[in-house]
């Protein structure tokens, strides 16, 4: 069983894309699980928060 199949109370994200002149910024992880893999900038989101919210304090 791989660790995403352990997952069975999945936590809501976000990510942003970020353009910047037709660049985009992506972010490499330093951690498990997917270490060294590249992605876009992303978040939890908290309770109580809408996901324009989070957007916000991603970027």
């Amino acid at each position: 069983m791989s660790k995403q199949d352990e997952h069975k109370n999945p936590i809501p994200t976000v990510d942003a894309i970020i353009d910047n002149n037709s660049q985009v910024l992506f972010i490499k992880r330093i951690k498990e699980p997917f270490e060294v893999k590249w992605y876009f900038q992303g978040g939890f989101i908290k309770m109580g928060e809408t996901v324009e919210e989070t957007d916000l304090y991603v970027k």
